[in-house]
């Protein structure tokens, strides 16, 4: 996860764009909820601005960063992710989760809310577009917290005494996620041994599965190769032109619009600091990729 500048008002102003009148729709369908005390509607509008979301986040699933398609074909690849579920909020992990994915830590998880978040259902700081494993598979109505649910406020600013383990990576309300965890190589690990940050990572990594999933593992062991030729043609290159392409390359593969950023940038400050550590960091991807029959030369 990488967090995406944007402030409230200017995404209000790309959804505006997107979809013109939306945002009164949407307090038109708030006042209704609010006056209600839940959440109804027989069908909801927040794909209509799903191509805005996708444009902030580069095409890109927030939660574990692989690309998807663009919008002239990807809205279909593309969920618009609530953070905190419209309703039915449930503490995660569940005991079957624990003992499925042999999940070791037991941090406070929240108890269940059955109306959710319903004020939250259409504030546009409450939404995200995931790829359907993340979302779908994943995350479902899930919202883990460390400190006690809150319920019927407006603004995601009201909530942040929840203490949400999942970062919020849109604009500034949350922590930067590269604040929360790092990489280790194709690994994903705390950037803090202990303490609150550290436990948000290790329910997050957990949460969305980014030590394992094997398609997350390979696509950035391949991104890794690339960029360590690259990185090597901007230091070594024989002449000045291959110099300046791998360093243009380095920028490339290490901006938030590239797929697997945080990952990337993990790998390039090793390389920058420590040359032996980045190789072995390097050998260990190779090995990776030879055991899965990738050649990765």
């Amino acid at each position: 996860m990488v967090r995406y500048d944007i402030d409230e008002s200017e995404l209000e102003q790309r959804i505006e764009v997107e979809k013109p009148g939306w945002l009164l729709r949407a307090a038109e369908r708030t006042d209704g909820f609010r006056a209600a005390g839940e959440y109804g509607e027989s069908g909801g509008i927040w794909s209509e601005v799903k191509g805005a979301y996708m444009a902030i986040q580069h095409n890109k699933c927030a939660f574990c960063e692989r690309e998807l398609e663009g919008e002239a074909f990807g809205k279909i690849e593309h969920d618009v992710e609530h953070y905190r579920p419209k309703r039915n909020a449930r503490g995660w992990p569940t005991d079957a989760i624990k003992e499925a994915r042999a999940i070791g830590f037991d941090f406070p998880r929240g108890d269940e809310l059955p109306e959710g978040y319903f004020l939250l259902a259409y504030h546009p700081l409450n939404y995200i577009t995931a790829c359907k494993a993340c979302n779908s598979a994943l995350k479902s109505d899930y919202f883990p917290v460390a400190a006690a649910r809150i319920s019927g406020m407006d603004h995601p600013r009201d909530y942040r005494g929840e203490e949400p383990y999942l970062p919020y990576p849109l604009g500034s309300g949350d922590i930067d996620p590269e604040r929360i965890f790092t990489f280790e190589g194709i690994i994903p690990i705390p950037v803090n041994r202990s303490g609150k940050k550290h436990r948000r990572a290790l329910v997050t990594i957990a949460f969305f599965e980014l030590a394992t999933r094997e398609t997350l593992l390979r696509q950035r062991a391949d991104l890794i190769v690339s960029f360590s030729r690259a990185y090597a043609d901007s230091v070594e290159g024989r002449t000045a032109r291959i110099r300046a392409r791998g360093q243009k390359d380095v920028e490339r593969m290490t901006e938030v619009t590239s797929p697997h950023a945080n990952c990337l940038r993990a790998f390039r400050r090793v390389c920058e600091s420590d040359p032996d550590r980045a190789n072995t960091i390097l050998d260990a991807v190779y090995a990776y990729l030879d055991a899965l029959g990738g050649d990765g030369h």
